[in-house]
Parts: structure tokens; sequence; C-alpha cells
């Protein structure tokens, strides 16, 4: 049985966005784009330590979310409100409440709400192994390439 790769950033090359991607004019505090490829879903921009990365978000979690600024930390995605750190990924994991924790059941990077999951503390998966961050780019010939960094 093949293991799907996970990943823990998702970096999308300039080429990419300009060739096939939207930007949301009415974005919020962070810059946003959307794909014909993929209805439905928002790629927002963020940065951890100066660099770069994505995340995926549904577009009606987006509408709630994009009032805040969102930057990056150990590898996750996060605000400050009320002096306290708030993680994406709990913030729009379905059925979360206090004292469970949220579970990506992909990519760090993917927050749509089908593959997060809020879980007991003894349920979480502490040993998920990750490979690396993705990256999308446009090669010499104009197609798309992954690579993992």
């Amino acid at each position: 049985m093949k293991q799907e790769l996970k990943f823990e950033r998702l970096v999308i090359s300039l080429q990419v966005i300009m060739k096939y991607m939207t930007k949301i004019h009415n974005a919020g505090k962070n810059p946003a784009y959307t794909s014909g490829n993929f209805p439905g879903v928002v790629f927002m921009q963020y940065t951890e330590e100066e660099d770069t990365f994505f995340t995926v978000i549904s577009e009606k979690d987006y509408h709630k979310i994009k009032g805040e600024y969102w930057s990056g930390t150990n590898k996750y995605v996060k605000t400050c409100r009320e002096g306290k750190t708030v993680y994406l990924h709990r913030e729009l994991c379905p059925n979360m409440t206090a004292g469970l924790y949220a579970h990506h059941e992909g990519s760090k990077f993917d927050n749509r709400p089908q593959l997060l999951k809020a879980v007991t503390p003894a349920n979480h998966d502490q040993h998920r192994t990750y490979c690396g961050d993705l990256v999308v780019d446009v090669d010499n010939s104009g197609d798309l390439i992954l690579n993992i960094r």
C-alpha cells in the first residue's frame, strides 16, 4: 500500500501565480489567489521567518478569517487575537471544542475542513512524518513541476 507524502509548507513560484492564478482583489490582510483548476479553494499567502508560503483554505472559510493578519510559526499558520496565539487549523477545524487537538489528515498547509479532524490528546498522532516543503514551479518549457525541499 502506497503512503501519501505529507508536506509541511507550500511554496508557489511567481511564474505559477502569474500563469495559473487570479489574485483576489478584495482580499483581506494577506494576499490571496484562486485558480479555475481548484474551484472553491483559496491559496492565502503568509510569511514565516521572512520566507513566503501559502496555505490552502476553503473559499467559505477564507471569508471568515480574511480580516486578520496571518503569519507562520513552527510551520503552522497563526494570528494573534487579544494577546493570544490562534492557530488557523484549530480555528477552521470542524467540531473543535476545548480539550481537543486539531489534527491535519494531510499536509500542514492544507486547512480545508474535510482534512482537519478534532481529536483527543490521546488520539493525536504525535509521530506524523512530513517530508519537507512542496514547491510548485514552472520549468523552462512552461510545464508545472513539483519539487520537495
